[in-house]
């Protein structure tokens, strides 16, 4: 992806409380949040 991009995209996700996913995007997010809620640091600062 190129910087230009990836600038454009933080953009959209920077100011957005909500993402709609679907069901394979679902399945992979489901083995990270349960240890990003109990260990928030365990993935890095969150800017």
């Amino acid at each position: 992806m190129s910087s230009q991009s990836e600038v454009f995209y933080e953009g959209i996700w920077r100011g957005a409380s909500t993402a709609i996913v679907g069901r394979t995007n679902w399945e992979g997010f489901t083995s990270v949040w349960p240890g990003l809620t109990k260990d928030p640091e365990q993935f890095g600062p969150n800017p």
